[in-house]
């Protein structure tokens, strides 16, 4: 399993450098299955529900396109786009503790790690076609519900106002992990972090 980052605040030539480096390591390994961790921020910020079929290529972010294609050069890669990732110290309410909001009315495209670590040991076990899956939970509840109740939950200062001005209602599904995979989230909604 390989999880390297392909960070906004690189340039392509230094992420197109960092996996030709990681290539090269991993192509010296024997291996039967190998796992590629990505992220879902590769999908452009459109209205609608995105799956792994969307391929316009234009308006993907080019540096995790860029590191998605150099990972998917290795023989028997799969490429799992992650959420935003949360469990143990990831905590949402924390990030926003007595800030102002601004992305509470869009969909939380979210994940557990819980979920990340029992698929990743799915994958291996199992033989299947596709190579590209989300892992996002099925239930998308606004950012600013998940909010409210991850500070009741934890104890976190709610934000000092939730003034809309990134509205982007973008679904990304986990249908295909579900029935490939036949997976059942334990955490199916990002409301019981």
């Amino acid at each position: 399993m390989t999880s390297v980052p392909a960070s906004s605040k690189n340039t392509i030539e230094t992420v197109s450098r960092r996996f030709d480096n990681v290539l090269s390591v991993i192509s010296l390994l024997q291996y039967g299955k190998h796992i590629f961790l990505s992220s879902i921020g590769i999908y452009p910020h459109i209205e609608g529900r995105i799956d792994e079929d969307f391929n316009d290529q234009e308006t993907l972010n080019p540096l995790l396109f860029l590191a998605e294609e150099k990972m998917t050069s290795l023989s028997q890669t799969i490429v799992f786009r992650l959420g935003g990732l949360f469990g143990k110290n990831r905590i949402f309410a924390k990030y926003f503790a007595g800030k102002i909001c601004t992305t509470g009315e869009q969909p939380a495209n979210f994940v557990h790690l819980q979920d990340v670590i029992q698929l990743v040991f799915l994958a291996f076990a199992m033989d299947f076609e596709h190579r590209l899956f989300n892992i996002v939970c099925p239930e998308h509840p606004s950012k600013k519900e998940v909010i409210v109740a991850s500070a009741a939950k934890y104890g976190y200062e709610l934000p000092t106002s939730f003034e809309p001005e990134q509205t982007t209602q973008k679904i990304v599904s986990s249908d295909r992990v579900i029935q490939t995979l036949e997976y059942t989230f334990l955490y199916p909604s990002p409301l019981n972090f």
